[in-house]
């Protein structure tokens, strides 16, 4: 047991003999083995088994009792000292292991966790904001730059399409790059398109070039609005996920807000009788939009961070711990065997069907009859603001009553009915009728 190289200390090789208990060896057998030690030789595992033989078996046969006997102190020695090291360090591993598994695991969650979430809030406003530019103003805009108003509706219209066919790279990205890399990603691309609007619109005074930033700054919509619910289960409790995913969606309805405000500000129905001056401001609505844009855009490169240092709840540990592939077919072939899940997403699809319509291309439906601009604009914040409203109540009361199914039937069945409305007071061209409708409808549609 005891056999060093003579170049190097002493050390106890590995025990290779059953456990024999203290009782078998001689009182001073510790102190021949630290004299052993002092000496730096021994014997080696062979010589420990041999000597123990000798010692516990009379018919084996001893050439040199003297130092067989030696030999059998230094041996029991080294071998009693390995055994009992072994049965030491495996007696204070699960001693160890006992006390982890009794200590819970201590989940905490880190102030930064608000500057990460405000800075994906801003990030997803300014998307918005870029979406609904033209919305309050797009019968100005067709006739200052004499393009059809479907070519002006075409800067919403891109989002929606590039949603449709980037949205299952987006999810696949998000699971393979994570949403540090990807967010970050969004934010570069979202400047580089609304500065790109600015300079091809104001070098050209062409729309159409316009549309290429505007397509620019769509790419990114799909990644940064698939990544709300991992940002909060990453960086959020269990009780605070819920809040900050829907803080998180609701940067979208404050973009809209932003779109259906400016705009008018800069641009009126003035413009329509000088395109130049028109066209002026138009430059300048550019200019600002790009500015706001940037400075909304920059804190998710700077500050968006995987994961906190501490894991804050138990999913978040669960999911940073587990090595699965991710395999996004798989999830699909479950997902289309699940017709609860089909239907609900036939009824999203067409509630936000009729949300997209009235809160990004309010112009196009309403300036036939016979609203202006600031109609728009006025209807266009009434049905956001509203929303926003709704949403924070049916979210209080599912958080209360937690009955998913009716609050989606009383959503559908009171969009079926404010919708039917509508076709009642849209033709009137009144905003004392029109403007509490679309109102209403906008609290039940936007909690979707």
């Amino acid at each position: 047991a005891l056999a060093p190289p003579a170049h190097s200390s002493p050390t106890l090789a590995p025990p290779r003999v059953a456990l024999r208990g203290p009782g078998t060896f001689d009182d001073d057998a510790q102190g021949c083995l630290s004299r052993a030690l002092a000496q730096g030789g021994g014997e080696d595992q062979s010589t420990c088994d041999n000597d123990y033989l000798r010692q516990s078996d009379p018919r084996f046969p001893s050439e040199k009792p003297l130092q067989t006997r030696t030999n059998q102190l230094f041996s029991s020695a080294a071998c009693l000292t390995q055994e009992s090291y072994q049965q030491r360090n495996l007696t204070d591993g699960m001693q160890l292991a006992t006390e982890l598994a009794a200590k819970p695991y201590e989940y905490k969650v880190e102030r930064r966790r608000w500057l990460v979430l405000g800075s994906y809030a801003g990030a997803l406003t300014a998307q918005a904001y870029v979406m609904t530019t033209f919305s309050p103003i797009a019968s100005i805009v067709s006739e200052i730059y004499l393009v059809p108003s479907t070519v002006v509706s075409s800067c919403v219209i891109v989002f929606l399409l590039a949603f449709i066919f980037l949205n299952f790279a987006a999810v696949s990205a998000l699971e393979r790059l994570g949403i540090a890399l990807t967010f970050r990603m969004c934010g570069l691309t979202t400047i580089v398109g609304v500065w790109a609007r600015y300079f091809l619109i104001e070098a050209s005074g062409d729309f159409f070039l316009l549309l290429a930033g505007q397509a620019i700054v769509a790419v990114a919509n799909p990644f940064l609005c698939n990544g709300v619910s991992k940002l909060a289960s990453n960086w959020f409790g269990d009780e605070e996920r819920a809040l900050a995913t829907s803080v998180g969606s609701l940067a979208t309805p404050l973009g809209c807000i932003l779109g259906l405000s400016i705009g008018p500000i800069f641009i009126n129905d003035q413009d329509k009788a000088d395109p130049a001056a028109g066209k002026a401001h138009m430059n300048a609505y550019m200019l600002f939009t790009a500015g706001l844009c940037s400075l909304l855009s920059l804190p998710i490169v700077f500050l968006m961070k995987e994961r906190p240092e501490e894991f804050p709840s138990e999913a978040a540990r669960e999911k940073f711990s587990r090595k699965e592939e991710y395999s996004q077919m798989k999830d699909l072939r479950e997902l289309v065997k699940n017709w609860n899940y089909i239907f609900l997403s036939l009824n999203f699809m067409m509630l936000y069907g009729v949300y997209t319509c009235l809160g990004a291309v309010i112009n196009n439906i309403v300036a036939p009859y016979g609203f202006t601009a600031t109609d728009s604009s006025v209807l266009g914040g009434a049905f956001i603001l509203s929303g926003l409203v709704g949403s924070f109540f049916f979210s209080a009361l599912l958080d209360k009553r937690q009955q998913y199914l009716k609050i989606v039937r009383i959503i559908c069945f009171a969009t079926l009915f404010f919708t039917a409305v509508s076709l009642k007071t849209l033709p009137t061209g009144s905003l004392l009728y029109f403007a509490p409708n679309i109102a209403l409808l906008g609290f039940f549609i936007l909690p979707i």
